[in-house]
């Protein structure tokens, strides 16, 4: 059980690695086995050893692993622009001896060649996904054409909730938009002059990985998930569909970030901070506020972070649910609660979730109000073990790995049960699941240096 952590991850890749993340038996049974190995940890993380010289040894070789995989997938399903697909077929092979020297005892690099060889693999991780955009200028799915029109949109004075979009499926409306705000209001500068909203995905995405080796303390784990977390498999396929996983998953970690030790700023006020960052995360998707209970336990100010987060909900928010209450509601959220037949055009029986394998032996869903009880039930009683927990922790650092592994167990929950599970919102389990890791990596440095 000492490095239970990396079976975890691996396995949480994998549930998407084949298949897309489209419904399959094997992915079932694996997802499910991710959600039950988190829990053993979560009831058992007191007596697990944490050696550092075997997280080190597991998590260089995770990251080999990851990217083997990574060259196999490293692709999307619309790309038509030949140079920048060839670039992206063979490009992967010729920078894999850099992930090999991963494997080499790291005392035989100078640490200015590890910082070196590191900012490298980020450019090559923002190259690759610089590459994906233009080798699919115009993928055939709805997420890239309302993201990259509602901003024009915008511009042009129109409300983005009630008005239509250009047709990309035959015979399905083109006249919804199911995110929040955020989701478009940030894309305005990217749409309107490079006329793609996946660039700033990509940007975002380097973002988080920088993200994850500084909570992970800048140690050689951190930096290695920090890199699977890049070079995942299929992980540019989710750049080329436009998915807003990425950009969700930024502004989580920016908000853990902000609210722990490693965030210090003498003129910034963290709590404050932090609440603007949060709100903008809500701001995308408001299924992110059950968080509040969950973030909390950081900080001292409640009251400023949570204030701090519902002015940036109201001001994005505010001026398009007063336009029209009635389309936005019913586009962002009360779509959700319409049957499989009302939204006969998104294939449910082929998402990754337990309600789409009960439907293929039943031919009939869960009942919604049965999943409704078991996602509350497993949030109170992940909140309610929170807070008696970390009144045993003494430092903040700690407090935060108790919180990301409580939010990962939470999201393994949810979407497992969910619809609408499909690639992005496994990818963001998996997310979750990576940044527990580095999080526990910066207290096991941290535990090494006091000894």
């Amino acid at each position: 059980m000492a490095n239970l952590s990396f079976i975890i991850v691996f396995l949480s890749i994998i549930v998407t690695t084949f298949n897309r993340g489209f419904l399959s038996f094997a992915g079932i049974l694996i997802a499910v086995s991710v959600l039950f190995l988190l829990f053993i940890v979560y009831f058992y993380r007191n007596k697990i050893n944490k050696d550092v010289s075997n997280s080190e040894t597991l998590a260089l070789y995770s990251l080999v692993v990851s990217y083997s995989l990574f060259m196999f997938f490293s692709g999307g399903i619309y790309q038509t622009d030949f140079i920048s697909s060839a670039i992206l077929q063979f490009l992967p092979l010729f920078i894999f001896p850099v992930i090999l020297s991963y494997i080499v005892p790291q005392y035989n690099f100078q640490a200015k060649d590890r910082r070196l060889r590191y900012v490298f693999l980020l450019l090559a991780a923002l190259a690759f996904r610089i590459l994906i955009i233009i080798a699919s200028p115009s993928p055939t799915i709805d997420v890239f054409t309302i993201l990259k029109e509602a901003p024009m949109k915008v511009l042009s004075g129109l409300n983005p909730y009630n008005t239509h979009y250009s047709q990309v499926y035959a015979g399905v409306p083109s006249n919804y938009f199911a995110y929040w705000p955020v989701s478009f209001l940030l894309q305005i500068p990217f749409v309107a002059l490079f006329g793609d909203p996946r660039l700033l995905f990509a940007i975002l995405e380097i973002g988080s990985a920088l993200l994850i080796y500084l909570i992970g303390g800048r140690s050689i784990v951190s930096e290695s998930l920090s890199l699977i977390y890049l070079f995942r498999p299929n992980s540019l396929f989710i750049v080329e569909q436009s998915w807003l996983v990425e950009m969700e998953f930024f502004f989580l970690v920016l908000t853990f970030y902000i609210l722990s030790q490693k965030f210090s700023s003498r003129r910034i006020d963290k709590t404050i901070f932090g609440g603007l960052i949060f709100g903008l995360l809500v701001g995308i998707k408001p299924v992110y506020v059950v968080l509040y209970p969950f973030l909390f336990p950081l900080f001292k100010k409640v009251k400023k972070f949570f204030y701090a987060s519902v002015a940036v909900i109201l001001v994005t928010v505010s001026p398009f649910f007063i336009a029209d209450p009635k389309i936005f509601f019913i586009q962002t959220i009360g779509g959700f609660f319409y049957s499989n037949k009302q939204n006969w055009w998104i294939p449910y029986p082929r998402a990754m979730s337990l309600n789409a394998l009960y439907n293929v032996f039943y031919n009939r869903d869960i009942p919604f109000f049965v999943t409704i009880i078991v996602v509350l039930a497993v949030l109170v009683f992940l909140v309610k073990n929170l807070y008696a927990a970390i009144a045993g922790y003494k430092k903040n650092d700690e407090i935060l790995t108790a919180v990301l592994l409580s939010v990962a167990i939470f999201y393994s929950v949810f979407y497992i049960l969910f619809r609408y599970t499909f690639i992005n919102e496994s990818y963001f389990v998996t997310d979750m699941i990576i940044l527990w890791m580095a999080s526990e990596a910066g207290n096991k440095k941290n535990k090494y240096r006091e000894k």
